[in-house]
């Protein structure tokens, strides 16, 4: 079968196994020369690629749905194939979400925990690593080690940004966030120079959720672009709006980009075209 990551190169003709219970993961990794976790296939360059063969650990869930919460403590119990979309449609409505969340929610967890992702909170709550306070691991002997930051702390912090290079990340404990309402309160700002752009990350870098987007298309006026800032909101703040829109519940959205996109519609004219619709639909808010 053929497989690529987010950006669709390198691809690799491999073997894909899809094992269905944690049973079969021990004898899988010790009669296996060589191969590689796989969650949801979200990352970059050749990361969670082999040409000898690939584990698909979306499959691989530990109870019915692959996690467990502990509202007490606010520590999610997740296996590693599942992805962050899966815990939100779980708990996002009972307003518990991830500490850290990257720019797209369909990675899997044992994925967030390879690259130690960040999110638009990075200034505030750090990498995902933060907020784990167990790993289990599975050696290339099909030990299962468990791994803390007191506790086989060197292994805890190589797996973490390891690439999965360190064993294989079965399921990890995650100390989760529990906010009010989970209605967020977002202000955009669009700059008309990069002065101004770097003047505005820094005015509202107070904020939970803060990232910039330049254009670097535009000719004119150089270094343009919109500032993203963003709270979630107060149960009070919520009632005082009454505001339809702040009562939309959180669900997948039915638009979609296709995943293999033709290059023919990435060019000069057309990232210029879409980068001028952002900076005239932007006004602050």
């Amino acid at each position: 079968m053929h497989f690529a990551n987010w950006g669709n190169y390198p691809t690799v003709d491999t073997l894909s196994y899809n094992q269905l219970s944690i049973a079969e993961l021990a004898p899988f990794i010790r009669d296996s020369h060589s191969f590689i976790a796989r969650g949801n296939g979200r990352s970059y360059g050749d990361a969670s690629l082999n040409r000898n063969s690939i584990l698909n650990l979306s499959k691989v869930k530990f109870n019915k749905h692959g996690m467990v919460y502990n509202s007490a403590d606010r520590e999610l119990i997740v296996n590693s194939g599942c992805a962050l979309t899966d815990v939100l449609n779980n708990y996002f409505p009972e307003h518990v979400i991830f500490p850290v969340l990257p720019g797209t929610k369909k990675i899997s967890i044992g994925g967030a925990i390879a690259a130690d992702i960040h999110g638009k909170d990075h200034h505030i709550n750090g990498t995902f690593s933060k907020h784990i306070s167990c790993i289990d691991l599975m050696t290339a002997s099909g030990e299962m080690i468990t791994a803390t930051p007191e506790k086989n702390s060197d292994l805890f912090w190589a797996t973490c940004g390891g690439q999965g290079l360190t064993g294989l990340i079965v399921s990890a404990t995650i100390k989760m966030l529990k906010t009010e309402t989970n209605v967020l309160r977002q202000r955009v700002t669009a700059c008309e120079s990069l002065d101004k752009l770097i003047a505005a990350t820094l005015e509202q870098n107070n904020s939970q959720y803060c990232a910039s987007w330049i254009d670097l298309s535009a000719t004119r006026t150089h270094g343009r672009g919109v500032v993203f800032s963003g709270r979630f909101a107060s149960a009070a703040e919520v009632m005082e709006q009454r505001n339809k829109r702040l009562e939309k519940k959180y669900t997948n959205s039915r638009l979609s980009v296709p995943f293999y996109c033709s290059s023919i519609l990435f060019n000069k004219a057309t990232v210029m075209l879409l980068t001028h619709f952002i900076i005239t639909i932007t006004t602050e808010r």
